[in-house]
């Protein structure tokens, strides 16, 4: 993902003296962000992982399916299944459609291992809590090792944490916010937060404005006195508006050449596989 560039905010801090009560920064592809494209494809390791648990049981004898194993590339189109399933019966029972990372791994298993291929139900219950928590850690810990700083947004911080009251994160996110910390501990960002509101505890989101709005409240903040930074418009500049505060957009800019020639080279790659796929005698 292109992350954005800091002018905006550099602009902001040159031409303005305020000092507001509360400045608060969107996390990722704002202060972090993932060097490669798409950026969810930190759940590939935990998608091939299942893939290789699920191989192991069936050859022991727990599972028992019907016809061929799925493959990884359709574990994972069933992860994305299970975020829509859940996003779309948090919206009908009127919430944000909020999908904390265990909850999503959960419903992924029991999607991909549903009750028929399983020769013990209460082998299954254990299974399903097991895998979610090991495939939950291991997402995290590849986030951990793959986000990186975004350049120049750490001396922003510093900037804002001189002149405003407290600074805050606040994030639209399916991880803790204690898994949310770390991420920016580890990029540079330790000590620089007076606390952060992350979608996944609250089970409020940014674009409806519930997640800002819990924020304001837990800090006894105004919005009048109040500015937001962020890179989506519809998450951290509409909302923010919205409920009279004000909001610093942050618009993307073109990836490094390095990033952008390995996103090249993996297109390439993946078209070379496609091809030798083609050409491939048939048994």
């Amino acid at each position: 993902m292109p992350y954005p560039s800091p002018r905006p905010l550099r602009r902001y801090f040159s031409e303005s003296n305020e000092k507001p009560a509360l400045f608060s920064f969107d996390v990722f592809d704002t202060l972090v962000y993932r060097p490669f494209w798409p950026p969810l494809k930190t759940c590939r390791p935990a998608v091939k992982l299942l893939h290789r648990a699920i191989g192991i049981l069936a050859k022991e004898g727990s599972f028992e399916y019907q016809g061929r194993r799925p493959q990884w590339t359709e574990l994972h189109t069933l992860r994305f299944e299970a975020a829509r399933q859940i996003g779309d019966e948090a919206i009908a029972a009127g919430d944000d459609p909020e999908i904390p990372l265990d909850r999503w791994i959960h419903r992924w298993l029991e999607l991909a291992c549903p009750a028929e291929v399983i020769t013990d139900g209460r082998d299954r219950d254990v299974f399903l809590d097991q895998t979610t928590e090991q495939l939950a850690r291991l997402e995290i810990e590849t986030d951990l090792r793959c986000c990186r700083p975004v350049p120049g947004m750490r001396e922003q911080v510093l900037e804002a944490r001189r002149r405003a009251g407290r600074v805050v994160f606040i994030s639209d996110m399916y991880y803790k916010g204690t898994d949310v910390a770390r991420i920016l501990d580890r990029c540079g960002y330790a000590n620089l937060f007076d606390t952060g509101f992350v979608s996944a505890d609250t089970m409020r989101t940014k674009p409806t404005g519930r997640l800002f709005e819990h924020a304001l409240a837990e800090l006894d903040v105004e919005p009048t006195d109040w500015i937001h930074t962020g890179d989506n418009r519809s998450a951290d500049v509409e909302p923010v508006e919205r409920l009279g505060g004000r909001s610093i957009h942050l618009p993307a800019r073109r990836w490094p050449i390095r990033h952008q020639l390995g996103f090249f080279g993996m297109l390439v790659g993946r078209a070379i596989q496609q091809f030798r796929r083609i050409l491939r005698p048939r048994a």
